[in-house]
């Protein structure tokens, strides 16, 4: 089942990215050079940190 959900995820990014339309922040990981959707939850910007 999670096979499924990765490849249905994975083709909804790619029709959205070769159609010109946003992809959904859900999916987001680094946007504009910094971190988004679940990235930017996910991920430490703090001075110093590597």
């Amino acid at each position: 089942m999670a096979r499924v959900l990765c490849a249905a995820g994975t083709r909804e990014i790619l029709e959205a990215w070769l159609d010109g339309k946003p992809i959904r922040d859900e999916y987001l990981i680094v946007a504009g050079g910094a971190p988004a959707g679940a990235g930017a939850y996910s991920c430490s910007t703090a001075p110093g940190d590597s």
